[in-house]
């Protein structure tokens, strides 16, 4: 990074790796003669790092000047002829010369002991000053330069021609581009030389110990001078050089760029950054940034060097979305827009949304004016800007007037929306529809700009279709744009911008986990163990404490922390183990995994692992340099892996999806497959729970499988663990009604669906002794943490315990349970107070129990099979129950499907199910009504459910049932509560009749009658007009 001095702009920079020195430049209109000259000698005492110096300035008449000398000790200054009105002001650190109508000449001695820094330093080993080393005038003045370096040296500084010394002499520069400071290296380096043409010639200044590196370098060098010299026109300059510097820079100057070591030797430096560098000598150096302007240099820049070189790897679009994502995520509400972007900052976190500005949306603004006005007429403006603006100084607007002559196309606009906004276009689809016509199809459809003013955007849109994609490009204008594509095959769906040509808001899909997102985050909670004691992870804690993040312990998390910010969790916890299972990072070295917050999709959580103070500390110090990652391992400091999370890319809408088919020659039958299946050790059999061909396929399986295995066990997701006792009295004792059993097992409590779909599978259970495992936990566990979105721990006793490893981020889990929540769900449990998040970790806990409770039994009954039992859902391979058995135990396991009452694609049941069959039946018989509403009685009334209402159509009144009666008994069942009911009532169909006892008052007594009522069916609801 280098400090430049310019007092009359605002383009005081710090600039980094891959980033020009912007040379400020006087226009033609100053010719050389109404310039200030200036002639500076320098010798250096490298014993004592002191610069020995002296100024020579001729100054034309009528002209001010002001000379800096900040931190210069000043021995002697003389001005010829002398004048009252030079000042000399200590405080400010400056010379002040007043304005005359003659000639004057100054002499100024200073010194000035340097102590090394990242831009300056004196040493035995090499000298390099590139920061405030000599007074420094307030306008741009023609520079000379002349030092006194040890023989073995050589030096590099803004020159005309580099000319060779004697022994003994002076170093000599002279450059006739007018700037405000000079830069001086020297050292005892290797010259190397590449001669491209006469008057152009390529050097490398290189230690000893990297001269082997030379040859690579100065053929790179060439080989970017010649593309850009195609793309632009001549190289401005007689000579670049590529100089060696011990410290780490990136610094490019006029003619030369100044690399450290370390950067130097990485071998990506002379493909990509050099060629950054060698750009900036036509924009930047030759052509300057007019005063009234923004920086437009290190976006263009950026887009023909670091955004071409990865478009020529097949790498633009990833290119162009880091940088979107970028600026979203760095970007703030006082962040300047482009037009106020004068530079970058220093490369630190604090300075990245100055650079997502003038580096990204910058190179963005250029590719969309690329594609606006094509090819030819975006190369042709910038062989204009070269002729026209060559030593001279240009601005936005004169870009903007360059692009528009050359394209005959306004874009006032597009200019105007990229240079005064900071918003970003958020983009929707709606409307959408296929028209078929007589002769093609029509694809008709809304864009949505959600921005309260809308962008003026040239939109490519690709439809893929059965015939292939096509493409087209629209020019929108409005917040609603209708849409109209002609269309010669069916279309399956509709991308827009796929290869993010447009500066745009990014969908939560389109969004990988990355670094950058949890960097650029105004709410970040960092999650300690035990704050008392840090270990490895105190530097991350210092770390985050300087960016203002908050840090908290594991014990003070609510949920509103866990869905409201970016969460970093240091060390392994219960409460990431509960969202992420138990994630194994490497033993040594410092990891940051990056992950999508499974409760909240559009925040982060990340897992911090360190296995010391020292490795946290070091790779913290490279952190900010790989923000477009999302798996970052050092060790030492040395980064070992990285990886990038994968997101969709373009703004997707399905239409249809294409049909999947089989084979019929190749479909196997029953025993061939039971045969298949049969080897697993976990069977899931995924049913639809009010689905009577679902419940009889688990019935042909399990009794076909317990042909083939007898030592099979049944696992059901309709039973928690507390019902065990019921479970297991009921398969082993024969004396025990199913009334008792659905009783004690609390069967309409815990499940509440048809009791018949099971009757079989019980019956078959029974009298083979085949246990039945409840596999899930109590629901009230679940509604609690639905409610609240807190898991509570529990004592490993507890046969509701709670798995400590919880798996809420397998694909498309979040996503899926979102959309249920949102859909038929959402109402009724909205109503109970539960949130999204809460919804995902009822649902997760659920999942996770049943994982846990099969590999619990198993690992108790080795010998054992288990067929599963549970809803589709939860027997899915991409993110039930399977993959959460997989992470806890290696047993085989397959999963089984009713295609014939699925809905799922092809491409979702590759995903989901390893067998399916196709079985229908016809539904059962609905159960028959007593028609009567029914409520608990009070404490004062005698126990049973009373009758207020009875039902219009049913046969309750003539059988003697009355309003105010109590009913106690069904069928000789005792009636308590309304699960009673459903107990008594398991079978009954309409048309039968049913003894029952009521208490009915009277005379201020309650006696009991018995009543024989007739079952009825309710007609059918009609449909609402």
């Amino acid at each position: 990074m280098l400090a430049f001095f310019n007092t009359i702009t605002r383009r005081v920079a710090i600039l980094c790796m891959t980033t020009a020195l912007i040379t400020i430049m006087q226009t033609n209109k100053s010719r050389a003669d109404t310039l200030i000259k200036a002639h500076l000698h320098a010798s250096f005492d490298i014993a004592n790092q002191q610069i020995n110096g002296e100024m020579k300035l001729l100054i034309p008449p009528d002209t001010p000047l002001t000379l800096f000398v900040k931190h210069l000790e000043t021995r002697s200054l003389e001005t010829t002829p002398a004048s009252e009105t030079d000042q000399i002001d200590e405080t400010a650190q400056r010379i002040d010369f007043g304005v005359q109508n003659y000639h004057r000449s100054l002499r100024l001695h200073f010194k000035k002991r340097i102590s090394d820094s990242f831009y300056n330093s004196i040493s035995e080993d090499a000298i390099v000053l590139t920061s405030g080393w000599h007074p420094v005038p307030d306008v741009p003045v023609l520079f000379s330069l002349s030092v006194d370096i040890p023989d073995d040296f050589l030096a590099i500084s803004e020159t005309d021609r580099i000319e060779e010394r004697q022994a003994g002499e002076p170093v000599r520069f002279s450059f006739s581009r007018p700037q405000n400071s000079l830069n001086l290296a020297a050292a005892p380096w290797v010259k190397r030389s590449l001669k491209i043409r006469d008057n152009l010639t390529l050097h490398t200044l290189f230690f000893e110990q990297d001269d082997q590196l030379a040859q690579d370098y100065l053929e790179s060098a060439a080989r970017f001078i010649k593309r850009y010299e195609a793309l632009i026109g001549p190289y401005p300059y007689h000579h670049y050089v590529i100089v060696e510097n011990l410290m780490p820079t990136g610094f490019g100057m006029p003619g030369f760029t100044l690399l450290g070591q370390q950067i130097l030797r990485l071998p990506f430096i002379k493909t990509t950054s050099l060629g950054h560098e060698i750009l900036h000598s036509w924009f930047g150096h030759h052509i300057g940034i007019a005063e009234d302007s923004g920086n437009w240099v290190e976006g263009l820049t950026s887009y023909l060097a670091d955004m071409a070189y990865r478009q020529d790897a097949g790498d633009g679009t990833m290119a162009r979305k880091e940088v979107i994502q970028n600026y979203l995520n760095y970007v703030k509400e006082d962040t300047p827009p482009l037009g106020s972007f004068y530079a970058p900052g220093q490369h630190s976190i604090a300075d990245k949304d100055l650079r997502a500005v003038g580096y990204g949306r910058s190179s963005m603004l250029f590719h969309e004016v690329r594609k606006r006005i094509g090819e030819q007429a975006f190369r042709l403006s910038l062989q204009q800007l070269y002729k026209q603006f060559g030593s001279q100084l240009a601005g936005w607007r004169d870009l903007q007037h360059l692009f528009e002559v050359e394209s005959s196309t306004s874009l006032d606009q597009l200019f105007t929306q990229h240079l005064e906004r900071t918003d970003l276009p958020v983009i929707s689809i709606e409307e959408l529809n296929v028209n078929p016509q007589t002769d093609h199809t029509e694809l008709s459809f809304t864009i949505v700009q959600q921005n309260e003013q809308p962008y003026e955007l040239l939109l490519p849109l690709i439809v893929k279709t059965l015939a292939g994609d096509r493409s087209f490009t629209r020019l929108i204008k409005d917040q609603r744009t209708a849409v109209t594509l002609p269309l010669d095959s069916h279309p399956l769906q509709l991308v827009v911008d796929p290869e993010y040509d447009t500066m745009r808001n990014l969908t939560i899909e389109e969004k990988p986990p990355v670094l950058s997102q949890l960097l650029g985050s105004p709410a970040v909670l960092v999650v300690v163990n035990d704050p008392d004691n840090l270990g490895p992870h105190q530097p991350f804690v210092d770390f985050a404490t300087q960016l203002g993040w908050e840090i908290v312990s594991a014990d003070s998390i609510t949920q509103v922390d866990l869905i409201e910010k970016e969460v970093v969790f240091l060390g392994t916890s219960n409460l990431a183990r509960g969202i992420f299972g138990l994630v194994v990072h490497p033993d040594t070295g410092f990891t940051i995994d990056i992950r999508k917050n499974p409760l909240a999709l559009h925040h982060l959580m990340v897992l911090v692992a360190s296995s010391s103070a020292q490795e946290s500390a070091t790779a913290l110090r490279k952190l900010r340099h790989y923000g477009n990652y999302s798996f970052l391992h050092f060790i030492s400091g040395r980064l070992e892996q990285k990886r990038k999370t994968a997101a969709m890319e373009g703004l997707h809408t399905p239409i249809d999806n294409v049909p999947d088919g089989v084979n019929v020659s190749t479909i196997d039958n029953f025993s061939t497959l039971v045969d298949a299946v049969s080897q697993a050790q976990v069977i899931y059999i995924g049913e639809n729970h009010t689905s009577k061909a679902d419940h009889l396929l688990q019935q042909m399986l399990i009794e076909a499988i317990y042909q083939r295995d007898n030592n099979i066990v049944i696992g059901m997701e309709m039973f928690p663990s507390t019902s065990q006792d019921a479970l297991d009295r009921y398969i082993n004792d024969p004396q025990v009604l199913e009334t008792d059993f659905l009783k004690e097992s609390r069967y309409f409590e815990v499940w509440r669906y048809d009791y018949r779909l099971f009757r079989p599978i019980f019956a078959f259970a029974r009298k083979h002794q085949i246990p039945v495992i409840g596999l899930n936990i109590e629901r009230a566990v679940v509604s609690d943490v639905f409610k609240t979105g807190i898991i509570e721990e529990r004592k490993p006793t507890d046969k509701n315990r709670v798995p400590v490893d919880r798996h809420l981020d397998l694909p498309g889990y979040t996503e899926r349970l979102l959309e249920s929540y949102q859909g038929h769900t959402r109402l009724s449990l909205s109503s109970n107070g539960g949130t999204p998040a809460g919804f995902i970790q009822a649902q997760s806990l659920w999942d996770e129990t049943m994982a846990e409770s099969i590999v619990h039994y198993l690992q108790e009954h080795p010998e054992k099979k288990m067929i599963v039992l549970a809803g589709t859902q939860h027997t899915r391979n991409d993110s039930g129950i399977p993959p959460r058995v997989t992470k806890r135990a290696p047993y085989q396991q397959v999963s089984i499907l009713n295609l014939a009452s699925s809905s799922l694609s092809g491409d979702e049941l590759v995903q989901t199910i390893d067998y399916g069959f196709y079985l229908n039946s016809g539904d059962l018989t609905p159960l028959g009504k007593i028609g009567v509403v029914l409520e608990q009685t009070r404490d004062d009334l005698p126990p049973g459910m009373k009758i207020n209402e009875i039902m219009e159509g049913s046969r309750a009144a003539a059988a003697g049932l009355q309003v105010n009666d109590i009913l106690i008994e069904i069928a000789g069942f005792a009636i308590r509560e309304m699960d009673d009911v459903f107990i008594a009532m398991v079978g009954r169909l309409a048309g039968e009749e049913v003894e029952m006892t009521v208490m009915r008052e009277g005379a201020g007594e309650y006696s009991s009658q018995k009543v024989t009522v007739v079952l009825y069916q309710p007609a059918p609801r009609k449909p609402h007009p």
